[in-house]
């Protein structure tokens, strides 16, 4: 940044100081800066939204003590608090800045940071309060809450309502967005594999428009915490082989399409990544229902509404 760059109504003074502190900061890498004036501290707030790139927004703001950086992070406007969330990797920087963030913003960091950086997110989770409240209006103690105390129980509400005709995808959907606000992602990794063991054991069949709800409302459900659970698909092979068999059932490819059609593209590309490995099955019977479920869909997919069926096949 050159000073044509800075702000036309600054002063001699305060130019100058702006292209001091860059230069310390960028090209001298000088950390921990402290023992600013009172007046200084608005005008560094200011240099920072000059900036319209978050990691150099962030860079900046590694480069102050502690107690500066607060300052600075205070009085920078929330959405620059949240562009700086989305890069920044410094546990300094995060201290104060977790903190500041709304709790919806702070439990989508934390569902990010699950899987990309372990690290960072048991770091955040200590920022965490202590106590925070339950979509069923009850306080949850985030540190003490285990699988073994919560998910089955959570996991079996889940399931009446994947189960009952009498709630939607979208209801279901709001659950699980209340969810994410109320729990630590380690927890709802735990529920969701909870989940599906218990969506397992029910064994529903696809034979029926409310059984094909059911396995509607539990794919959307369950991809909308995919960032949660590593290779989520590996878990979902026996949903999937039921899906492939009620579907092998259906006469006519009109309505192999219609029904697939409804799933969440998620598990339609997890469905078909099964029946593409169909010669590798050792029974016979399932080799062939599969590949002949598969034929049928390779056959007719540019007649389908699924985008995930038709780029599945390059269509």
């Amino acid at each position: 940044m050159n000073k044509m760059d800075l702000p036309s109504d600054l002063s001699d003074e305060d130019r100058a100081f702006c292209m001091g502190l860059l230069e310390r900061i960028f090209l001298k890498s000088e950390n921990d800066l402290d023992g600013f004036l009172d007046a200084q501290v608005p005008l560094i707030s200011r240099l920072i939204r000059l900036f319209k790139n978050p990691e150099a927004q962030a860079h900046i703001l590694t480069a102050f003590s502690d107690p500066v950086r607060l300052q600075l992070l205070k009085l920078l406007p929330a959405a620059y608090r949240v562009s700086i969330s989305t890069v920044c990797t410094d546990q300094g920087v995060w201290t104060h800045l977790f903190p500041l963030l709304s709790e919806s913003k702070q439990n989508t960091i934390l569902k990010k940071f699950y899987r990309q950086n372990p690290d960072l997110y048991e770091f955040l989770k200590t920022l965490t309060p202590l106590t925070t409240l339950h979509p069923s209006g009850l306080q949850v103690d985030i540190k003490r809450v285990t699988s073994k105390t919560l998910s089955p129980k959570e996991a079996q509400r889940f399931l009446n309502l994947v189960i009952s005709p009498d709630f939607s995808a979208k209801d279901i959907l709001k659950e699980a967005k209340a969810l994410t606000k109320s729990l630590d992602p380690e927890v709802i990794h735990q529920l969701l594999l909870e989940l599906i063991r218990q969506f397992n054991m029910q064994g529903l069949p696809l034979s029926s428009p409310a059984n094909c709800l059911a396995y509607i409302k539990f794919f959307e459900l369950i991809f909308y915490f995919d960032d949660v659970i590593p290779d989520l698909h590996l878990h979902l092979k026996r949903p999937y082989d039921r899906v492939i068999i009620g579907l092998s059932q259906l006469s006519g490819h009109e309505w192999v399409l219609k029904v697939l059609g409804q799933f969440h593209a998620a598990a339609i590309h997890g469905i078909l990544t099964l029946l593409s490995r169909h010669s590798q099955l050792s029974s016979l019977e399932k080799r062939s229902q599969y590949s002949k479920l598969f034929s049928v869909l390779k056959s007719y997919h540019l007649e389908s509404n699924s985008k995930a069926l038709r780029l599945f096949f390059g269509g």
